[in-house]
């Protein structure tokens, strides 16, 4: 009689709690584990040349991914709270690291901050001057768009010594934009930008913008957030746009790509180019055939040649970059005795650049210009380390071409190839950008082969990196691509 009460007992347990034990067992199904996320942030910082990984520390909490420790740049920390925000199941960030850079005055990063906005030449001739308090600065003054101001804060943090940036600058609009234009402007962007890949309600009022919907990861929430800021936004509010990572395939748009004619996608190309301040000087051609991009004009430095392809590269529909922009720096001539002086002043400044940054100011750079062509010499310690002294020397006035012949300490774990799969397959799944479950991966000697079928071409070269990332020495990218110009199979 005992029995049966308690068989009795356990089936009214289990009828009266089953909607909970359902409900419980649907969000089991979308949730990641805490110490699998936090395990998978310590990965991507790992692999980070430009995040020292082993200052760091990681908790998380529900999703929410706490990062404490130091760095000894801003640079350094904004990158590591990017790579933590593009790990798959992080609904959010919390920063608690700490900036501790050489120690400077503040006079000296006032004025190094000052000369680097005056001498960058996207913010050479904005009204736009700093405070600095404690390694603090303050940035003040008028820009007619938020893209000037970011870009002002972005030369600001570029320089050593800072360990916080309050941006303070007023975005003065030339003129005043009805919602419904704003609100066309924005989904516009959306629509055609790669890192982008669900649609997302816009809504305007007084200027003010609400973003509501759903997005793959706390990266392309905060991407999302950052294309509305159009001409005449005066807020964006994006608290209700939900993170959810398992509704990647429900949320893509990968149709959209065969429905675009190449006038679609040259129009998208040329409403970037519109709103990025390096390039909006100068007139850019952009022709499009069959998804492959030719853009051509001149420019008066290297940096805006450079951001107009990574606009390009951005773009929905472009599969393909050819940039013939010429640089034609504003002091261009042919005279010998001027063009040694131009190319003398422009080594110092390049120099001076080096100086400032908080990335390459310890390493030895050798710099020879000459006809307006820099070659950069020297040895640093990593592939990331090279490329941005590239990036530096780009900025610089009277640089048209580099040479960069900068050695690196590559670096390469001896891994077995089951490992190797392993890893390459670890890295899919982490990635918001990719649809593992599509990938096939097999490893022989250190070579990777991925085969299956991915959505976008986008897609097809986030898989490459993936692989990368997993320890491959090389990798032969067999996916095919099912939306693009063509449904491509690679040699």
């Amino acid at each position: 009689m005992k029995v049966a009460k308690f068989f009795m007992f356990i089936l009214i347990l289990i009828f009266t709690q089953s909607p909970k034990i359902s409900s419980n067992l649907q969000a089991d199904e979308n949730a990641i584990k805490d110490k699998d996320i936090t395990e998978a942030v310590y990965r991507q910082l790992l692999l980070d040349e430009a995040v020292p990984s082993y200052l760091i520390d990681i908790e998380t909490k529900e999703g929410v991914v706490t990062l404490s420790g130091s760095v000894n740049n801003i640079l350094a920390k904004e990158r590591a709270l990017t790579v933590a925000g593009s790990v798959r199941g992080v609904r959010s960030k919390i920063d608690r690291l700490e900036v501790k850079p050489k120690k400077r005055s503040d006079e000296q990063i006032r004025k190094d901050v000052i000369k680097a906005l005056k001498t960058d030449p996207a913010t050479e001739l904005m009204e736009v001057n700093a405070k600095v308090n404690k390694g603090v600065v303050t940035l003040i003054g008028r820009v007619e768009s938020y893209a000037e101001r970011n870009l002002c804060a972005e030369v600001a943090k570029g320089v050593k010594g800072v360990t916080d940036l309050k941006n303070e600058v007023e975005v003065n609009y030339k003129h005043e934009r009805p919602d419904e234009d704003i609100k066309n402007d924005i989904k516009r962007r959306l629509d055609f930008d790669v890192w982008i890949d669900s649609p997302v309600s816009v809504d305007v009022k007084n200027g003010e913008v609400t973003l509501e919907g759903s997005v793959v990861s706390e990266f392309a929430k905060q991407r999302v957030k950052s294309k509305s800021w159009v001409a005449g936004v005066k807020s964006v509010d994006a608290e209700s746009l939900e993170i959810k990572w398992w509704m990647r395939n429900e949320m893509e748009r990968k149709k959209r790509y065969s429905n675009l004619s190449d006038e679609d996608i040259k129009s998208a190309v040329q409403d970037a180019f519109k709103y990025d301040p390096r390039i909006l000087p100068f007139t850019i051609e952009a022709n499009v055939d069959n998804g492959v991009l030719i853009i051509t004009g001149d420019v008066s430095n290297l940096k805006a040649k450079y951001a107009a392809e990574e606009n390009a590269k951005n773009t929905i529909g472009v599969w393909r970059v050819i940039n013939r922009i010429r640089v034609r720096p504003k002091a261009y001539i042919r005279e010998l005795s001027v063009s040694m002086e131009k190319d003398r002043e422009a080594t110092i400044a390049i120099e001076n650049a080096l100086s400032r940054d908080p990335y390459i100011d310890s390493y030895d750079i050798t710099v020879y210009v000459h006809n307006s062509k820099a070659r950069l010499y020297g040895t640093v310690d990593s592939q990331f380390e090279k490329y941005h002294t590239e990036d530096i020397v780009s900025r610089v006035k009277g640089v048209a071409e580099i040479e960069n012949y900068i050695k690196y300490h590559k670096k390469w774990k001896q891994k077995d190839d089951l490992e190797i799969k392993q890893d390459i397959r670890d890295e899919l799944f982490w990635s918001p950008f990719v649809d593992s479950d599509e990938i096939k991966i097999d490893v022989e000697d250190g070579t990777a082969t991925l085969k299956g079928t991915v959505g976008t071409w986008f897609e097809f070269n986030k898989a490459q990196e993936n692989a990368f990332e997993g320890g491959a020495r090389w990798v032969k990218n067999n996916l095919k691509v099912e939306f693009g110009p063509i449904y491509y199979l690679p040699l």
